[in-house]
C-alpha cells in the first residue's frame, strides 16, 4: 500500500487544488500537508499547480463591453450573413433561369419565323373562304 492509501491520483490532485483555495477541512489539510511532506512529485504538482494559480490571477482584466454595443455587433453580423445568403441565392436563381431561357429559346419550338422555307411552305392566309367551316348561328326574328 502506498502513502497515498485509499486516494486515487485524480482525487489527490482534487485536494490539492482545493488546498490551495483553502477548501478542504481540516483533516484534509493534514493529510496534503502530510503527502507534500513525503512525497517529491506531489510538491512537485503542488508547485506547479501554485504557478498556475499566480498565472491566472495576474492576468488581466479584459475591458467591459457595453451590452448594447455587443448586441448590435451580432444583429450587424447575422443580417450580413443573410443578406450575403439572398444574394447568392438571387444569384443562382438568375443562372438557372438565364441557362434554361437560352435553352428554350435556342429550341425549334420556340422560332418563331424562318426565312429559309420556301415561299410555298410559309404561312397562307385564307381570305375569301375559311380553311375551318364556321358555325352557324341561328337568327331569330
Amino acid at each position: 500500500m502506498t502513502i497515498y492509501g485509499k486516494y486515487t491520483a485524480a482525487e489527490r490532485f482534487e485536494l490539492l487544488s482545493a488546498y490551495l483555495d483553502h477548501e478542504v477541512s481540516s483533516a484534509e489539510k493534514i493529510q496534503v500537508e502530510q503527502w507534500l511532506q513525503d512525497d517529491p512529485n506531489y510538491r512537485i504538482q503542488y508547485q506547479q499547480l501554485l504557478k498556475v494559480k499566480r498565472l491566472l490571477l495576474d492576468l488581466p482584466t479584459p475591458e467591459s463591453i457595453k451590452t448594447e454595443y455587443l448586441v448590435d455587433q451580432v444583429i450587424s453580423k447575422i443580417n450580413r450573413r443573410s443578406q450575403r445568403k439572398l444574394a447568392l441565392g438571387a444569384a443562382l436563381v438568375a443562372m438557372v433561369v438565364a441557362t434554361f431561357g437560352s435553352i428554350a429559346l435556342n429550341s425549334p419550338r420556340w422560332k418563331v419565323a424562318d426565312e429559309s422555307l420556301h415561299k410555298e411552305e410559309q404561312l397562307i392566309l385564307a381570305m375569301e373562304e375559311p380553311i375551318i367551316p364556321m358555325p352557324q348561328s341561328e337568327i331569330v326574328k
